[in-house]
């Protein structure tokens, strides 16, 4: 009887030690031990990462397609050029330089020039005929300047006439009634003919009227000056 009860207790033991180990089991997770080698992953790669990741260390990136980059604050850059650099301005952006800047220019080619102030440009000549009765002194008055021109008198030349015959003449040149030139008459084949013709440099700017004036050395019974002045003009506004 003893043993038995002695081999149904031992059986019972048994049983209970199996239930347990069965039981322990299934609430296990698989971890790696002390010293295992790492995880090495060999396809697919690169590997596939669906979600949100958190990756530490340095990542390469390589480009593909366009890329759009945002920057903060006002970095520093520094460009190497390698090559041929097309450079887009949009709109129209200010800038300042500073000190005297170096600028050098390649031309290629034949560059045209145009001189604003050249006198075949606008070149002037200006003729008025007078009547002069019995006087010392016949004046005339040339047109006015016109506006945003300035008038540049190089020759003037006069053909007298006086009577009677043996009469000599000066002309006087100047702008708005001030003589600033006397060119002395010279007698001609003509004994009633007094001749001008003299190489001048006279300024007249905008609305000033070119005067002459013809002095008689003595009064005469009846005269008649032509007057050419002529030269040419300049632009102000250029």
């Amino acid at each position: 009887m003893n043993v038995k009860k002695r081999v149904f207790a031992a059986a019972a033991v048994m049983a209970l030690a199996a239930a347990g180990v069965l039981i322990s089991g299934s609430h296990n997770v698989a971890q790696a031990g002390p010293g295992s080698a790492a995880v090495s992953i060999t396809s697919p790669l690169p590997l596939p990462i669906t979600g949100t990741a958190t990756v530490s260390g340095t990542v390469g990136a390589t480009q593909s397609g366009t890329w759009n980059v945002g920057i903060s604050g006002t970095p520093n850059v520094t460009a190497a050029q390698g090559g041929t650099w097309n450079v887009n301005v949009a709109n129209s952006p200010a800038f300042s330089l500073a000190g005297t800047p170096t600028v050098n220019a390649n031309v290629t080619g034949t560059v045209a020039v145009r001189n604003v102030d050249e006198k075949g440009r606008i070149p002037y000549m200006q003729s008025v005929q007078l009547s002069c009765p019995t006087s010392e002194l016949c004046d005339a008055v040339y047109p006015p300047v016109p506006a945003g021109m300035r008038l540049v008198v190089e020759h003037v030349s006069a053909d007298i006439f006086v009577n009677p015959g043996g009469v000599n003449a000066t002309l006087l040149l100047g702008a708005n009634g001030t003589f600033l030139f006397s060119l002395p008459g010279r007698s001609m084949a003509a004994p009633n003919l007094v001749g001008v013709n003299e190489q001048v440099l006279a300024y007249y700017e905008a609305g000033e009227q070119p005067t002459y004036r013809v002095a008689f050395s003595m009064p005469s019974q009846s005269g008649s000056v032509g007057s050419t002045i002529s030269g040419y003009l300049i632009n102000l506004s250029q």
